[in-house]
């Protein structure tokens, strides 16, 4: 009996782990910026940090980031899209 469940155990713990693998693949396929700086809106979340002024006469902008990744975005608190990374 301790020997079937340590197995089930075993699997459990296997296919946790191939299932968390897959997650972040799919996640960095997804989420990802293309080249042209145009996002998955839908899937990604953002943090908004606030509105600073940039250059002269200042205009405002936000600074966005991607939680689920290392990229940020700088746009301007007028536009839509696309966002543009810098």
């Amino acid at each position: 009996m301790n020997l079937i469940f340590i197995f089930l155990f075993f699997i459990q713990i296997n296919f946790n782990l191939i299932n968390s693998n897959q997650i972040r693949k799919r996640r960095q396929s997804n989420l990802e910026p293309s080249l042209n700086g145009s996002i998955p809106f839908g899937i990604v979340q953002f943090n908004r940090v606030g509105v600073i002024p940039i250059g002269t006469p200042p205009k405002n902008f936000t600074l966005s980031l991607n939680l689920q990744s290392s990229a940020f975005w700088v746009v301007d608190n007028n536009a839509d899209f696309p966002w543009t990374k810098t």
